[in-house]
């Protein structure tokens, strides 16, 4: 797969476009494997993901996430943590289940 390089004018429709190739890889692939990102850029992203959960259900049932980073020298059970962002703002809201969310 040879990767595809956009420019977008902002965020939004980067945004967008990001929900959209997750969801169109999604489609071809039900347990896609997601390397999911901490921080203030994705969340936009998985904001869109949540709401088309909310129209399609079970469109996220089998897919996976696996948690690409982590702010280091942060106790695990702090609230800035990438593991709780991720939890609150895309495990959470596409229904995941924790064996389909790994960590470290």
């Amino acid at each position: 797969m040879n990767p595809t390089i956009s420019v977008c004018d902002d965020h939004e429709s980067l945004s967008r476009q990001a929900a959209d190739r997750i969801l169109n890889a999604l489609g071809g692939k039900r347990d896609l494997l997601l390397c999911a990102a901490g921080g203030s850029t994705p969340l936009r992203t998985y904001q869109l993901l949540a709401d088309h959960r909310a129209h399609s259900p079970d469109a996220f049932r089998s897919m996976r996430v696996v948690k690409l980073d982590e702010w280091g020298g942060l106790p695990t059970e702090d609230p800035a943590t990438c593991d709780t962002q991720l939890r609150m703002r895309l495990i959470h809201p596409l229904g995941l289940s924790d064996d389909r969310y790994l960590r470290f």
